[in-house]
């Protein structure tokens, strides 16, 4: 229904009751059922709105790197026709707060003067670019710049990093991630087994970023070695909803192809019939890169994932899930000073 309802939104700019009837129509289902989800989730726009919708995060991390001066901006900007404005909880960009979503596309390293000239720029009808302001253009060879020092200090170096392409200084498409390794040997690493697959994470000491760093390979021995007929799933978590989370969309924008050759390995490893991503709402953009997976597409990873996985003796797939909005309605607000006390308890 939600990814159902996006596409009314995006046909009308916003959602008209007429569209969300028509849409209970198309589903079959209670108009009332529609109605629920609409209101619920901050996604959807129930009133005529401008051009350029301003979702301005206010959430903790922005907070404290200046975002009451952007939505100052914002609101200034905001006629009801050309802009209007929106206080939005965590967008899930936290590293390069404070940040704006302008209808799908963020800008971030924010302050109040960037943000003018990103609106002066829409009123002449340009796109500005959607890339943080403050963002080197190269990081060179594994050295970074302490701009707060002064100083440069040794980082990772290519070699030493999974995702090479989290800046997106390089091409995301297939022949991109496939010049920086992505894809390279899949298949020889199916061939060893879903049960070599599982030994040799447990070997990696591989830790889950939550479940209280709970051992990645021990939870995947988990799972049932006969599956016989009765399915089973894998569900990647791209959600991000909570403040301080922020890799994910970076992942999902710059090196899609290794989130889904991860999903085949891993999906393979524990035997299941389906992988899925969820993806929330904000990440649209986010997500139109991984949907770019679907097997039907000749130059997409899945095109490269389906072919080592047939040969290997598997059929999993990885499919993109309806994207699920963040909404404001089920995290209550809180005043200045409490974000402010939270920060420091933090």
């Amino acid at each position: 229904m939600i990814g159902v309802l996006d596409l009314a939104q995006r046909q009308q700019g916003w959602l008209p009751r007429v569209a969300m009837d028509e849409v209970a129509k198309l589903l079959d289902m209670a108009p009332i059922r529609v109605y629920e989800i609409a209101t619920f989730y901050t996604m959807f726009q129930l009133k005529p709105r401008g051009k350029y919708l301003l979702q301005v995060c206010t959430t903790t991390p922005c907070w404290l790197r200046g975002s009451e001066a952007v939505m100052k901006a914002c609101q200034h900007a905001a006629d009801g026709e050309t802009f209007s404005v929106q206080e939005v909880e965590c967008l899930g960009a936290c590293v390069n707060a404070p940040v704006v979503q302008i209808n799908d596309d963020f800008y971030e390293d924010l302050d109040e003067a960037s943000m003018n000239k990103v609106l002066d720029a829409f009123r002449r009808g340009e796109t500005p670019q959607a890339r943080p302001a403050g963002r080197p253009a190269d990081l060179g060879a594994g050295r970074r710049t302490d701009h707060a020092r002064g100083a440069s200090r040794t980082m990772l170096a290519d070699k030493d990093r999974i995702f090479t392409n989290l800046y997106g200084f390089h091409d995301w498409r297939l022949a991109g991630a496939r010049a920086r390794g992505a894809w390279d040997n899949t298949k020889a690493i199916l061939d060893k087994g879903h049960d070599a697959i599982v030994d040799e994470m447990k070997k990696s000491g591989l830790r889950g970023r939550g479940g209280a760093g709970f051992p990645t390979g021990l939870k995947w021995s988990f799972m049932p070695k006969e599956v016989k007929d009765r399915p089973h799933y894998l569900i990647v978590n791209a959600d991000e909803s909570e403040p301080g989370t922020c890799k994910d969309r970076d992942i999902m924008r710059h090196d899609p192809h290794l989130l889904v050759e991860g999903c085949l390995v891993a999906g393979f490893a524990m035997r299941a019939h389906a992988g899925y991503i969820y993806v929330r709402g904000e990440f649209y953009n986010e997500a139109q890169n991984s949907e770019r997976s679907d097997p039907a597409r000749p130059t997409t990873p899945a095109c490269w994932a389906r072919t080592p996985a047939a040969r290997a003796g598997t059929s999993i797939s990885t499919s993109i899930a309806a994207p699920a909005p963040i909404s404001a309605a089920r995290r209550p607000r809180c005043s200045k000073a409490s974000r402010a006390r939270r920060a420091c308890r933090g």
